[in-house]
């Protein structure tokens, strides 16, 4: 009986050590008509594991390009960083 207590505190320690406060850098870069124009955002996440801020539609990267009204092609990528 005290293994498993000793098991179950031991895994209650480990996973709530996993969760702590993320902060997600994103540098969105969108080129068009010859002006590229750069904005950094930052988000925090609280409270959660590295997992869940990887799969978090607040912290993903990702290229688009478009075609605008007078035909420029432009470019917009967003490249994000977990720190």
């Amino acid at each position: 009986m005290k293994k498993y207590i000793l098991i179950a505190a031991v895994a209650f320690i480990a996973l709530s050590a996993c969760k702590k406060d993320y902060t997600c850098e994103c540098t969105n870069t969108e080129t068009s008509g010859g002006n590229t124009n750069v904005s950094v955002h930052t988000n925090t996440l609280k409270e959660v594991s590295k997992k869940t801020v990887k799969s978090s539609t607040q912290c993903v990267s990702y290229t688009d390009s478009y075609t605008a009204p007078n035909g420029d092609v432009g470019t917009y990528s967003r490249v994000c960083v977990i720190k």
